[in-house]
């Protein structure tokens, strides 16, 4: 009877030690920048070139909301994009787009927030077009 109880409780310990295991993981908010565009602006621009950046984030948390999760670090990632734009003297980034790469060597864009999971750790890609404003003359 020793012997049975002793297995017991070298498996609950055991269990705990797992679930003690996986870290708690929370996570940022990001919103969607106001000096980003998915489509095209109402004024006129110059366009000085593609950026492009990414987010990493895990997933192991099976209460998450994946969907969500992805919504916000697309955020993140457009967020990025604008600032690296800004950094080479861009005023905005147009034409935003989530950026997926498929096992069969192709990539897709879209424009919406897409990400990519494995194992518990998932990424988004975005890119865009980084603009400058152009002087409104006449007016």
């Amino acid at each position: 009877m020793m012997r049975w109880s002793q297995s017991l409780l070298a498996v609950i310990l055991f269990l705990q030690a797992c679930a003690s295991a996986v870290p708690n993981v929370t996570h940022k908010k990001f919103q969607f920048p106001k000096d980003a565009y998915m489509g095209e602006p109402d004024r006129p621009y110059e366009k000085l070139g593609v950026v492009k950046s990414r987010s990493d984030y895990l997933t192991i948390n099976a209460n998450d909301d994946e969907v969500a999760l992805c919504k916000n670090y697309f955020n993140d990632s457009v967020k990025k994009l604008v600032e690296l734009a800004k950094d080479q003297g861009a005023d905005a980034v147009i034409q935003v787009r989530s950026v997926v790469h498929l096992l069969n060597g192709k990539i897709e864009n879209y424009p919406r927030a897409e990400c990519a999971e494995e194992n518990g750790e998932s990424q988004n890609l975005a890119m865009g077009i980084a603009i400058k404003w152009k002087s409104v003359s006449g007016k």
